[in-house]
C-alpha cells in the first residue's frame, strides 16, 4: 500500500509559487520575495529539492537504466509535447499579430519546436511582442532541460561510485552551488548557456537536486525532524543575509542542504498532515506548464488596467483546469506505460514520480 506523504501537495504549492511569481513578473512588476529568494524561484527549489530525493530513491528501488529513463521520459514528454504542439499551432496563430498564411510561413513557428527536444526557444512570431515582458511565450520552459540532466546523474553515480553516492552527491551539489554564485556574483557580465539553458539559474537548481539525493541516500543516519527543520530554517535565513563575497560559496552550498532537508521533512512527516492534493491526480506540471503562456495571454488585456493578483486569480483558474485535463487525458495515460517495476532494495517513501 502507498505510503501517505505529502510530496503531492508540496509539488502543487511550488507550481502555485511560482504562478504568483510569474504573474508579478508578467504585469511588470516586482515579485515578491520568500526567504529572500524571489517567489517563483522559490517554488523551482521545491521541486528539484523533492525531485532530487524521490528520483534517487526510485533508482534504489529498481537500478536498472532503461526502466529508469523510460519512466522519466514518460513523466516528462508527453505533457510538453501537448503544450508545445498547442501553443504553436493553436494559441500561436490566435494571439499573433501577423496573419496565419505569414505565422505559418515563417521559420521561428517551427523553431520552437525544439522545445520537444528540451532545446528551449521562447518565441513565436509576432506572439506578446508588446507585453511588458515581450515575446516570452512560456518562460517555465527553461527549468526542464536541467532536470532532465539532473536525472542522467542518478544511474551514472549509481552505477560508478555505488559506495560513494553520498559523497559524490554532495560534491556535485557543492560544485553546483559553487559554480552558480561564480556565475552570478563573479561573472554577471555575461551570459553562460549550454544547449540553450542558462547555466546561471541551472547550477543553482542541479545543487538542490543533488542535496536531495543526499538525504535519501543519507535518510537512516540524517533524521527527518520538524524541530530540525525550523532551526534549518532559521539558519538558512541567517546564511541568507550574509554578503560577505568569499563566503559566498559555502553558504550557497549550506543553503542547498538547509532548504531541502525543510522541504523534505516536511513532505515526510507523519505528524504534519498536509491536505491530499494528489487524491484525484497530480496537476502540479499541468500547471507549471500551461500557466505562463496563459497569464502572458491575460498580460495583454489586462496590463495597465488592473493590478497583478486578478491576472494570477484568473490565470490559476484557466491553468488548473488545464492542468487536470493534461492529467486525465495524458499524463495519467502515459505513467501507465511504464516498464513493470522490479523491488531490488526495500523502500520506504514511493511517489507519483517514480
Amino acid at each position: 500500500m502507498k505510503r501517505r506523504n505529502n510530496f503531492d501537495f508540496l509539488r502543487l504549492f511550488a507550481a502555485s509559487l511560482v504562478v504568483i511569481g510569474h504573474g508579478y513578473a508578467l504585469m511588470g512588476t516586482v515579485p515578491p520575495m520568500l526567504l529572500y529568494t524571489p517567489i517563483s524561484t522559490f517554488g523551482v527549489i521545491i521541486f528539484f529539492s523533492i525531485s532530487g530525493y524521490l528520483i534517487a530513491g526510485s533508482w534504489e528501488r529498481e537500478p536498472h537504466p532503461y526502466n529508469f529513463f523510460a519512466k522519466r521520459a514518460l513523466r516528462l514528454f508527453p505533457a510538453l509535447f501537448v503544450v508545445v504542439l498547442l501553443t504553436a499551432f493553436v494559441l500561436g496563430p490566435v494571439v499573433s499579430d501577423l496573419p496565419p498564411r505569414a505565422y505559418f510561413a515563417d521559420s521561428l513557428t517551427y523553431h520552437y519546436l525544439a522545445n520537444l527536444r528540451l532545446f528551449i526557444q521562447y518565441s513565436l512570431p509576432g506572439v506578446f511582442k508588446t507585453n511588458p515582458l515581450p515575446n516570452a511565450v512560456n518562460g517555465s520552459l527553461w527549468s526542464l532541460p536541467v532536470e532532465f540532466c539532473s536525472y542522467m546523474m542518478v544511474p551514472m553515480i549509481g552505477l560508478l561510485l555505488l559506495r560513494w553516492r553520498v559523497l559524490a552527491f554532495g560534491a556535485l551539489a557543492a560544485l553546483f552551488a559553487s559554480a552558480s554564485v561564480y556565475l552570478v556574483h563573479f561573472r554577471a557580465d555575461h551570459r553562460f548557456t549550454f544547449y540553450a539553458m542558462d547555466l546561471r539559474s541551472g547550477t543553482a537548481m542541479v545543487a538542490y537536486f543533488a542535496a536531495g539525493a543526499v538525504i535519501w541516500h543519507a535518510r537512516r543516519t540524517i533524521p527527518l525532524n520538524i524541530i530540525a527543520a525550523l532551526v534549518a530554517t532559521a539558519l538558512y535565513v541567517g546564511l541568507s543575509r550574509l554578503s560577505i563575497a568569499a563566503a559566498q560559496f559555502p553558504i550557497a552550498t549550506a543553503n542547498a542542504f538547509l532548504l531541502a532537508y525543510v522541504v523534505i521533512t516536511i513532505g515526510e512527516s507523519q505528524n504534519l498532515r498536509l491536505p491530499d492534493a494528489g487524491k484525484y491526480g497530480d496537476f502540479s506540471y499541468g500547471l507549471y506548464l500551461y500557466a505562463f503562456p496563459v497569464e502572458q495571454v491575460l498580460a495583454e488585456h489586462l496590463y495597465g488596467r488592473t493590478g497583478q493578483w486578478p491576472l494570477i486569480g484568473l490565470a490559476f483558474t484557466v491553468s488548473i483546469v488545464l492542468a487536470i485535463l493534461s492529467w486525465h487525458f495524458v499524463e495519467k495515460h502515459a505513467m501507465a506505460l511504464k516498464p513493470t517495476t522490479r523491488r531490488t532494495v526495500p523502500s520506504t517513501p514511493q511517489s507519483a514520480t517514480n
